[in-house]
């Protein structure tokens, strides 16, 4: 039993560490792996000092259930599933995660996507979407605008729709990569374990 103990404490330091590594932070929601479900996980009363916030908002109103996870591919080339499909229904407010410059709204593949550069170096994407008239490139966005509308063609849900929000990470190099949009969503609380 102290051995899977010990194990279990080993798994969980491991993927605190991808998140700092990865992030420079580590929110609770490094440590434990999220439910697909994340609907009810949202953020904690603010009574308490010193709890997390999350730096981004929910795209959809209500809090949507995650319909696929974020997968990441082994290399940058390879298959992967590079964002999260929120539930969602066609025609439905999509709103930006958190105040930013648009750096591209158009079409791409025959759907209409949008991304937001944020500071920090983090860039959000949204797809497919009816891109609303005052959304262009280079225009300043603040938290929970409106970007445009959910559509239908080109959904990964298809026939069902959902929004496909991505999140990339802009790194030393400054080569942008995929990363978890969920750790930038789920509030909670950093939690250091004691050593084994």
């Amino acid at each position: 039993m102290a051995t899977a103990l010990t194990q279990k404490r080993i798994g969980i330091l491991a993927g605190l560490l991808v998140a700092i590594l990865v992030f420079g932070w580590a929110p609770a929601a490094a440590v434990a792996t999220p439910p697909l479900d994340v609907a009810a996980a949202g953020a904690r009363s603010g009574d308490r000092s010193g709890a997390y916030r999350p730096p981004w908002a929910w795209p959809l109103t209500p809090t949507p259930r995650v319909v696929r996870p974020f997968i990441a591919p082994p290399s940058p080339y390879a298959a992967g599933h590079r964002g999260l499909d929120l539930a969602g229904h066609s025609g439905q407010q999509v709103l930006a995660v958190a105040a930013g410059v648009i750096t591209h709204a158009g079409s791409l593949a025959g759907r209409g996507t949008v991304t937001i550069e944020h500071p920090g170096g983090i860039r959000s994407t949204y797809e497919p979407l009816a891109i609303d008239t005052g959304i262009w490139r280079g225009r300043a966005i603040s938290t929970g605008q409106v970007i445009g509308t959910l559509g239908v063609g080109g959904s990964h849900c298809a026939p069902a729709v959902c929004l496909h929000l991505g999140a990339l990470r802009q790194g030393t190099s400054g080569q942008w990569s995929y990363v978890e949009p969920l750790f930038l969503l789920l509030a909670g609380e950093i939690v250091l374990l004691p050593s084994p």
